[in-house]
């Protein structure tokens, strides 16, 4: 069934309203603000805990230096956090990744 296919966009949009949405929310100093101990980030994450192809998929994630998280409008701000097959830990943009691990992405956080 073709409806059920999403576009890598819509895949993005998806992945990236379910986090705003509902994301575990915390924040930290800004240590890149001009004043680390009063500038504060904010960020929503949603553990995946999944492996994908070899990769260990953490979570994805939102910053924003607003509490209210409304000044982010692009998807494109969502970053995965993934651990390769090294074992070594980095953080991809969603836009970095490719269709079938935004699929894999999707379906696990809209799983439960």
């Amino acid at each position: 069934n073709n409806n059920d296919v999403m576009n890598i966009n819509e895949l993005k949009q998806s992945i990236f309203e379910t986090v705003i949405s509902n994301g575990v929310e915390s924040s930290k100093p800004n240590i890149l603000g001009n004043n680390p101990m009063e500038d504060r980030v904010y960020t929503k994450i949603l553990n995946v805990n999944s492996n994908y192809n070899g990769i260990e998929v953490a979570c994805v994630s939102v910053t924003t230096d607003t509490p209210s998280f409304d000044t982010i409008t692009d998807n494109d701000t969502v970053r995965i956090n993934v651990k390769n097959r090294d074992g070594v830990w980095c953080n991809m943009f969603i836009n970095e990744a490719p269709k079938d691990m935004l699929e894999f992405i999707h379906n696990k956080i809209h799983s439960h």
